[in-house]
């Protein structure tokens, strides 16, 4: 939980706060920095596996799910299940996610974007805010 600090890919601040909402039964990032006002993503348990929507700047909502979790997985690979509100099947959204936790204070993410059959990596390091 709490605010967390990276560079974006064009060398920006990026910040992201986590926080348990739902009684504790999902968990909420919010990202933001000067181009993507409050992206939203929430994950929660679905049986053994982890679902997460990704409430995208572009205006769509990915649905990604990892394989079966275990209590002490650090590493949560999610992948593409379906999409609400994409105009077209080429038309520009996040279809993959790869979370890797380092330690209470640092975690990463790569988020991979998909547009016209053509996939790009955006990889974030994060540091916890003190």
């Amino acid at each position: 939980m709490g605010e967390w600090q990276a560079k974006s890919p064009k060398g920006e601040l990026f910040t992201t706060t986590i926080r348990l909402v739902s009684n504790a039964t999902a968990l909420e990032e919010t990202f933001q920095n000067s181009e993507d006002n409050q992206m939203v993503t929430l994950y929660h348990p679905d049986g053994n596996r982890v679902a997460a929507t990704h409430y995208c700047s572009a205006g769509n909502q990915p649905r990604m799910e990892t394989i079966a979790t275990t209590a002490d997985q650090k590493e949560f690979d999610f992948s593409f299940q379906g999409i609400t509100n994409l105009p077209s099947p080429e038309a520009g959204h996040m279809h993959h996610l790869v979370i890797k936790i380092a330690d209470s204070d640092h975690f990463s993410e790569e988020w991979t974007w998909r547009e016209n059959d053509k996939e790009q990596a955006h990889s974030f390091e994060f540091t916890r805010k003190k």
